[in-house]
């Protein structure tokens, strides 16, 4: 209990100190291990379907990310710009590389939960230009997005606004529903960290440091609180001249008095005169 504001403190700093580190500037996703890329060079198939062993890879790869997403939904300035048309339709060509990292920021259209992956879904967005959310998206994009890795706190819903991270799987060539035309989607394997039913700007990093301070000064508060009773509980001195001279200790030979008031008054008498008969030091 003595040490518990001390560790409250220490945690509090702690916690303060190593986010304003991380918001220096924009994270990474883990690297990819040397097995799984070697998995991606051989393990891809082509075609309109997925579960090749490059899809198990990048799924698994995903699931090793950490806390990953929740610091970049505490903290969106930590995650990297997202993909702009541009680029998305590059990749709908085959213009990128299996495992590349990419962030997208897109208009959600729906989802579909996998059969053969627990907890995994397969979302379809309109991916939007990051630097104007406002220009119609000319592509779709499929992202197979695992919700024990996502840091979302609602599913959204068609027309919300979402912000994924991810790595690029491969074209998916789907004949579109309107037309039967086939049409080639650029795919992904990740986890979302944002979903938001207005359009705009993800909230500043700002808001991670006001909830940073306000649980400081909780703690800060915790701490004297815990002080004030400690202080409390202890009796001043008064307290405790006061108490000694309300019942002075009997000596430690002094048997007590007798029950009998005759017997306890001479017991009294007694211990007065030999008291005044004890020599002055």
């Amino acid at each position: 209990m003595t040490r518990l504001p001390s560790i409250l403190l220490g945690a509090a700093l702690a916690i303060l100190v190593g986010n304003a580190r991380d918001a220096r500037g924009a994270e990474s996703l883990p690297p990819l291990s040397e097995e799984t890329r070697a998995t991606l060079e051989t393990g891809m198939q082509s075609g309109a379907s997925y579960g090749d062993p490059a899809f198990d890879a990048l799924l698994e790869h995903t699931r090793s990310w950490g806390r990953a997403m929740p610091r970049w939904a505490a903290a969106p300035d930590l995650a990297p710009a997202p993909l702009t048309p541009d680029q998305i339709n590059a990749l709908a060509g085959g213009d990128g590389a299996t495992g590349e990292p990419v962030v997208i920021y897109a208009e959600f259209l729906e989802r579909e939960p996998l059969a053969k992956y627990a907890n995994v879904e397969r979302w379809l967005v309109a991916p939007l230009d990051p630097d104007d959310p406002t220009v119609a998206p000319d592509r779709a994009a499929i992202i197979f997005v695992d919700r024990t890795v996502s840091a979302a706190f609602e599913l959204p819903r068609p027309g919300w606004f979402v912000r994924i991270a991810g790595r690029y799987y491969k074209p998916l060539v789907l004949p579109r529903r309107t037309t039967g035309e086939e049409v080639a989607y650029p795919s992904f394997v990740g986890a979302s960290f944002e979903a938001r039913r207005n359009r705009g700007d993800p909230p500043s990093g700002l808001f991670v440091f006001v909830g940073l301070g306000v649980a400081l000064m909780i703690a800060a508060f915790i701490v004297m609180v815990v002080v004030i009773s400690k202080i409390r509980s202890k009796p001043s001195k008064f307290e405790l001249a006061r108490a000694s001279l309300a019942s002075p200790a009997a000596p430690a030979d002094d048997p007590g008095l007798p029950p009998d008031p005759a017997e306890a008054l001479k017991h009294l008498a007694d211990r007065a005169d030999s008291a005044d008969k004890q020599p002055n030091e």
